[in-house]
């Protein structure tokens, strides 16, 4: 389960990606604590979540936002294209999420 330490972590590096106006790029390791950045096609910037599933940091219109989505292989273009089944996150929701990381793995440790 993850301690506080890695909530605080990732709430600061969310702060960062919120207030860095070329991309977290030095904020992001932190936030992925353990898992390498990747990159895919669109430049896009994400986290390899296992079984076709991603977390992207989706940069749009100048604001900056989580999506955690499976994604499926389309054979005609032979490249990976995200699914209906997500969940999108502006920056406040994912900080809000991260905050309460400690609550969530104290009642998962009492299942």
């Amino acid at each position: 389960m993850a301690d506080s330490s890695i909530a605080g972590s990732a709430a600061a590096a969310a702060q960062g990606v919120s207030t860095a106006s070329t991309g977290p790029a030095a904020a992001a390791p932190a936030l992925v604590a353990g898992m390498p950045l990747l990159t895919d096609g669109e430049g896009q910037q994400y986290v390899d979540l296992g079984n076709n599933r991603r977390a992207v940091i989706v940069r749009r219109r100048g604001t900056v936002a989580i999506d955690i989505r499976e994604y499926y292989l389309d054979a005609a273009s032979n490249s990976m294209k995200p699914g209906k089944k997500g969940v999108y996150m502006n920056l406040e929701q994912f900080s809000k999420l991260i905050e309460n990381v400690p609550l969530i793995d104290a009642e998962l440790a009492r299942l």
